[in-house]
């Protein structure tokens, strides 16, 4: 039995020299932990251990029980993939079938044949024969003493404490669950969005749409397939705030709602919807798909030395609350419509069947806090997979007539946040004329402008002076406090490895200017340094960083924004050589999913040599063909973070 760990034994970071170093961090660092609490002091060992980060993974031993499940279900997978492959049935595994197989990945799908093959091809030993080599090859790991997460978790529950990340990654907030609960309750009952119901209700309500859902499949209005869609357990969204520390606040800041729509009984019904709703995207040439696009978008565009322009960005308030539920039905339904025959769906679906569905989504949408239900009647539901695709479509549909003057030259829009590039030349306020052109009948907006440089998604755009040249620099949040994921969480090197070098490539990308990129890549690794990332690592990813060209890295290679510049900005592909689609499936892959653990030695090696032995056993040899031609990738899912490590179950 682990001993608790007293909070005034000597400090952990004298325990060890990893400890330490976060230590060290932890003093040179001391914003990053906002103590919200009137009656709590937030001990140093405490912020010590979230100075690592909420979602840091601490090394732990191995948890046998967890392992030897998910080795099970790989073993049973690869089962599953060659009875596939004998049927022929891949060919006919369509786009739709994928989604229904994601959604339900976690079943245990079983037929007669597949668990013959899986017999032909694995032994019963086999499980006793990985565990035992897990056993072996296990060295302890020992960062953060079991025994003070224990005892942070039993401080944080008797003092009433929620621990969340704050908004704009400002850092971590230490809360009283009172003042907590008091914010959500708050924002819960406004009038105009939510209302609150009983569960009997809430069951009641969900039971009829799913007879309504059943009905119309029974009387041919939908499409039989959607009955794959109705989940058998479900729940209302999680609803959570993120405090916004970063503006003024009284006693308490005001949090960023967000819901989490996963548990929902239309989540798979949503899934479908973006899905559907994605293709008619790529009709609104206004639309950007990242910043990637939107550089691609401004490289073509060259300026008169001679004119005056105006960089201006324009946001929608509070965009997904606001939107009327009857105008994103209706707009979506007939830009479904007006694009279907040009777009490549997943499923066959006719018009009335999306605005249906549509309708299960948007106007069905219920929310949990602790014991209070609600149902959300204004605005579409935050987290759920088809709202940003809803909100993308309404809000070119609203605001259709706006920004069309012809001083505008240049227009973009990322969801709520607008971008245009006014010739001004002839502006004479362009103050005035830029709240006239943000008028509309409900929607509201905040805006910004500069004839120099303006801030736009993680961009900052300028116009050199006399040439009125672009270029774009990388703009981070003042905010932001850069807290990288830990290099010692508990994860893959690969995985640590490639969060450093992503950044850097995503630097490359933003900035126009060489000199610019290297100051930037240098900023880069040394915050990534404060993380306790080797300098012999850093150094291997400037390496890798320097031989990159960004013109290769601007090259459109996701199938999404290939299909978008093909219909609207077809001359992009042309310099860059994109003829096609980029992406091919490799039906041959298995992916074994796996919980990792940083001190099993050689981990992957031991799955991949165990399930090639028993496939090289194999006395059939049509299995046994067929299993040595698939690839089989371990795929590892992370341990517990530590957010839920100091939460009471």
């Amino acid at each position: 039995m682990n001993k608790t760990f007293k909070l005034t034994e000597r400090a952990p970071y004298k325990l060890n020299d990893k400890l330490y170093k976060v230590y060290q961090n932890t003093v040179s660092n001391p914003g990053n932990i906002h103590n919200l609490c009137t009656n709590f002091s937030v001990p140093f060992i405490l912020k010590i251990v979230l100075n690592l980060g909420l979602s840091f993974v601490p090394p732990t031993q191995p948890s046998i029980p967890t392992i030897a499940k998910l080795f099970n279900e790989g073993i049973r997978k690869i089962g599953w993939k060659i009875y596939f492959k004998l049927n022929k049935n891949e060919s006919n595994f369509s786009e739709f079938d994928n989604l229904i197989w994601n959604l339900n990945k976690n079943k245990n799908f079983k037929t007669k044949k597949s668990i013959e093959i899986h017999n032909e091809l694995f032994s019963e030993n086999l499980l006793k024969s990985f565990i035992n080599e897990v056993k072996l090859r296990t060295r302890n790991s020992n960062l953060i003493p079991k025994s003070l997460l224990l005892s942070l978790r039993t401080m944080i529950t008797s003092n009433n404490i929620i621990i969340k990340p704050t908004d704009k990654n400002s850092g971590i907030a230490v809360m009283n669950a009172e003042d907590y609960d008091t914010e959500i309750f708050r924002q819960l009952s406004n009038t105009n969005f939510y209302t609150e119901v009983s569960e009997y209700t809430y069951h009641n309500n969900i039971e009829l749409l799913k007879h309504k859902i059943i009905s119309a499949m029974e009387r041919k209005l939908l499409p039989a397939e959607i009955k794959k869609l109705i989940p058998n357990h479900h729940s209302p969204a999680k609803f959570y705030i993120l405090p916004k520390v970063h503006k003024q606040y009284e006693s308490f800041p005001q949090g960023r709602p967000i819901s989490n729509a996963k548990p929902t009984f239309t989540a798979g019904i949503s899934k479908l919807l973006d899905k559907l709703l994605q293709p008619i995207i790529h009709h609104i040439p206004e639309i950007i798909i990242d910043s990637s696009h939107f550089i691609l978008r401004l490289q073509e565009l060259k300026l008169c030395p001679t004119h005056k322009y105006t960089l201006v960005t324009i946001d929608v308030e509070a965009l997904y609350t606001n939107l009327k539920l009857e105008n994103c039905l209706k707009y979506c339904t007939s830009l479904f419509t007006q694009y279907k025959e040009r777009s490549n769906t997943i499923l066959d679906i006719e018009t009335s069947s999306i605005e249906f569905l549509l309708n299960c989504c948007l106007l069905n949408h219920y929310i949990k806090y602790k014991d209070s239900f609600y149902y959300q009647h204004q605005g579409i539901p935050m987290g759920s997979s088809c709202s940003v695709s809803v909100a993308n479509l309404t809000v070119f549909k609203e605001l259709e007539t706006n920004f069309t003057q012809s001083e505008i030259i240049f227009k973009c829009r990322f969801i709520d946040d607008i971008f245009l590039i006014l010739d001004s030349t002839n502006i004479i306020d362009t103050e005035q004329w830029i709240k006239e052109a943000c008028q509309h009948h409900y929607l509201t907006f905040t805006h910004s402008y500069s004839e120099i440089s303006i801030n736009f998604l993680d961009l900052t755009i300028k116009l050199e002076e006399e040439s009125n040249v672009i270029t774009t620099h990388l703009f981070s949040k003042p905010t932001n406090r850069h807290k990288y994921l830990h290099f010692y969480s508990d994860h893959p090197i690969h995985t640590l490895k490639a969060i450093p070098y992503s950044q850097g490539i995503r630097i490359i990308r933003i900035c126009s200017q060489a000199e610019d990129r290297e100051r930037e890549i240098e900023i880069l690794l040394t915050k990534f340094t404060e993380r306790c990332y080797p300098a012999r690592l850093m150094d291997q990813c400037r390496d890798k960083l320097k031989l990159m060209s960004r013109f290769d890295l601007l090259k459109p290679k996701t199938d999404f924004l290939i299909n978008h510049l093909r219909i609207n900005n077809p001359n992009i592909l042309r310099i860059y050589g994109v003829r096609g689609t980029t992406s091919h499936h490799n039906n041959n892959k298995v992916f074994i999913v796996m919980p990792f653990y940083k001190n099993i030695l050689n981990y992957s090696n031991i799955i991949k040599y165990l399930i090639q032995f028993s496939i090289n056993n194999c006395n059939n040899e049509e299995i046994k063909t067929i299993a040595q031609n698939l690839e089989y990738i371990i795929s590892f899912k992370r341990n517990a973070i530590l957010s839920l490590l100091l939460k009471e179950n």
